[in-house]
C-alpha cells in the first residue's frame, strides 16, 4: 500500500510511453498504480526533440516523476528481421 501512496497526486512524464515497453509502463500506471490518465505525460517524438535541453525542460515542468524510456529504434519490422542483434 505504500506503493500507492507514492502515485497518488503525482504527475508523471514516460518518455518512449508510445513505444513497446513504455506502453506497457503507462498501462501499469494506471491499471495498477492508481495514476489517471491527465496525469501521465507522454511527449511525442514528432513534436519534442528531446536532445535539445529546452524542450526537456519544458516537458518535465510540472511532472513529479519521469521514467526516462525513449530511443531511436529499428522498429518491429527491424527486430523480427534482425533479432538479437
Amino acid at each position: 500500500m505504500a506503493d500507492l501512496e507514492f502515485w497518488k497526486n503525482k504527475r508523471v512524464l514516460v518518455t518512449g510511453g508510445g513505444g513497446f515497453l513504455g506502453s506497457y509502463v503507462v498501462e501499469n500506471l494506471m491499471a495498477i498504480r492508481g495514476v489517471p490518465a491527465e496525469h501521465i505525460v507522454v511527449p511525442r517524438s514528432k513534436s519534442f526533440d528531446l536532445r535539445e535541453p529546452d524542450v526537456c525542460l519544458q516537458i518535465t515542468r510540472g511532472c513529479n516523476v519521469v521514467i526516462h524510456l525513449a530511443a531511436v529504434t529499428g522498429g518491429i519490422s527491424f527486430s523480427r528481421s534482425h533479432p538479437a542483434s
